[in-house]
């Protein structure tokens, strides 16, 4: 049986350099699309990281949402003094 560190590195070596390969024609086409629009270069580019920014918070307040609703407190957190996790 697998153990999940091992599956865990398989899916990042095969997947990080796929995922690498999209973000250079992305990044042509944002510039292509901002020129264009007649749109500055830094503020096409500073939007596009703006995007991303909020997609990885909302991603993860929903993703620890759907932890503590399946998971509840069965793992452990932290519960030092004045913490966000009170026990």
């Amino acid at each position: 049986m697998l153990r999940p560190a091992s599956v865990l590195t398989v899916v990042l070596l095969v997947g990080l350099p796929s995922f690498g390969t999209l973000y250079t024609p992305a990044s042509a086409a944002l510039s292509e699309g901002a020129d264009h629009r007649g749109l500055n270069q830094g503020l096409a580019f500073g939007l596009a990281n703006f995007a991303w920014a909020a997609g990885m918070a909302i991603a993860a307040a929903a993703s620890g949402a759907v932890a503590q609703t399946h998971l509840g407190h069965r793992f452990p957190t932290p519960s030092w003094p004045g913490s966000a996790w009170p026990r």
